[in-house]
């Protein structure tokens, strides 16, 4: 951890800041207090929020068939694939 904040999620935040600052405006470094802040506060209510994170996003990028199910996001870890041979 770095100032309260696990590795990953700091970098990832403070980098973005840092680009944005590089390529548009230099005052985007301002915001690098308020991201760390905000990470700090959300590690301190709970240390593993950020792997939450991941893994809800991971199973949204993954979800498929939305249309079909009234827009749920439906997992199985059964295949019902048929074959072709």
């Amino acid at each position: 951890m770095f100032m309260g904040v696990p590795y990953i999620p700091f970098f990832l935040g403070a980098g973005t800041c840092v680009l944005f600052a590089a390529w548009f405006n230099l005052f985007w470094l301002l915001a690098i207090p308020p991201v760390i802040f905000t990470m700090r506060m959300m590690t301190k209510h709970d240390e593993m929020i950020f792997r939450l994170l991941g893994i809800r996003l991971q199973f949204w990028v993954k979800a498929r068939n939305r249309q079909l199910h009234q827009k749920m996001w439906v997992f199985t870890p059964n295949s019902y694939r048929k074959d072709l041979s």
